[in-house]
């Protein structure tokens, strides 16, 4: 069993250690910044920040639009993972192989970079880390920048099929709603949990979905991962038993793939993600809703 100071090091890598390590040959670098704005903000809600990356970013590395290249642009469900053959695509055209040391970095604590890390070992690579502090903390602290965009040729890649342990459907939400047979991780704030406010059509929760704001889990300025026994602590303060199955969820299947890297972080073993989140939950007619605080179990009316 890995302790949770090898399981560290293993998902997340610091400015200096990068820094250290950029000429290695099968390292790749993925840039993947971009602004998710509150939900009291009026639309558009989510931008991919393609300019700030065009001006400064960390040498070699490659843009994401995570709006775009890791998402499908026709699927009924907006921000639905990309699939197999596009994610195929757009890591070919980067030169990327399974071989590949990959690290992918935001400015707001994994917020996006999370989603791609997710979506990596979705699809069978092994060795992917978020840079803890992301870019701001890689400027204070003074390591290299540039503006000239990585050159590479195509790699032959051949992606594996999805792990789909980690990948929950409806379906199976519906089941564990039913049957009480996994538990359910809502990242988003505790406004929308609670069905204050809404960035979908339909307002509250998945009924009897925990609450753990993906913002609970990072500190500080640079928004760097908070210490392990922390994030513990504050899941078990949360109620959840890391014993049975966890799925997490938020609007999209962005935010909650930070609470799913915190997992990993402790090493929880049976977590997925709900890939269409509370998006694809309003858009399915028997699926139940709850508002209000969670002890109080009130239906939605809507």
């Amino acid at each position: 069993m890995q302790t949770i100071s090898s399981l560290r090091a293993k998902h997340l890598i610091s400015p200096k250690e990068l820094s250290a390590v950029l000429g290695e040959p099968l390292l790749c670098i993925f840039d993947i910044r971009g602004e998710i704005r509150p939900a009291s903000a009026p639309p558009p809600w989510y931008r991919a920040m393609r300019e700030e990356y065009i001006l400064s970013h960390i040498p070699k590395a490659f843009f994401v639009d995570w709006l775009n290249d890791i998402t499908q642009p026709d699927a009924p469900v907006k921000l639905t993972l990309a699939s197999s053959e596009q994610m195929r695509t757009f890591l070919s055209h980067c030169g990327v192989t399974m071989a590949h040391r990959i690290v992918i970095y935001d400015d707001d604590g994994g917020h996006t970079a999370a989603r791609l890390w997710w979506a990596l070992r979705l699809y069978g690579f092994s060795n992917v880390q978020l840079l803890d502090g992301g870019w701001s903390r890689w400027v204070v602290e003074g390591y290299p920048t540039t503006n000239e965009l990585p050159k590479q040729a195509p790699s032959p890649l051949e992606l594996p099929p999805p792990s789909l342990q980690s990948l929950a459907t409806t379906q199976e939400v519906l089941r564990a709603v039913q049957q009480k047979d996994a538990q359910l991780l809502d990242a988003r704030s505790v406004e929308l949990h609670q069905g204050k406010t809404t960035r979908g059509e339909k307002k509250g929760r998945i009924p009897g979905a925990y609450n753990i704001p993906y913002t609970d889990l990072v500190e500080g300025p640079h928004k760097q991962w908070r210490p392990t026994q922390e994030i513990a602590a504050r899941f078990q303060e949360a109620g959840l038993d890391p014993s049975q199955r966890i799925i997490a969820y938020c609007n999209a299947g962005v935010s909650a793939c930070v609470d799913f890297f915190a997992m990993a972080l402790m090493g929880y073993e049976d977590i997925a993600l709900y890939d269409g989140s509370w998006y694809a939950w309003e858009q399915t007619p028997e699926a139940p809703i709850e508002i209000g605080p969670l002890e109080e179990n009130a239906p939605s009316k809507e």
